[in-house]
């Protein structure tokens, strides 16, 4: 979660949210523009990385940790949020332009 990306949503009659409903922000405004049926006609689901990591390469283990672990062990088709493109990272996962 990062504000303004992903936030968590609060329902004003103070219910449970579940699912996609629990988030708002600009990146679910662009999922939910990119899955309309005029564009890609897709549905998604959002899900919060366990460790609530970006990704990090551990050179001891040979590991990943967070959303690019998550993309590399296809838990993940997509990662969509501020993630930093750092030399590691582009080596390890492909990169789109966020908001250009």
């Amino acid at each position: 979660l990062g504000d303004p990306y992903l936030m968590e949503a609060v329902d004003p009659n103070g219910k449970t949210l579940y699912g996609n409903d629990r988030y708002e922000g600009y990146s679910m405004d662009l999922m939910k523009e990119i899955c309309k049926p005029e564009n890609l006609n897709c549905s998604f689901t959002f899900h919060l990385v366990p460790d609530g990591k970006y990704g990090n390469y551990d050179s001891k283990t040979k590991q990943w940790n967070g959303l690019i672990k998550e993309l590399l062990e296809y838990r993940a088709e997509l990662g969509i949020c501020d993630l930093t493109i750092t030399y590691e990272r582009r080596k390890a996962v492909d990169y789109l332009p966020f908001r250009t």
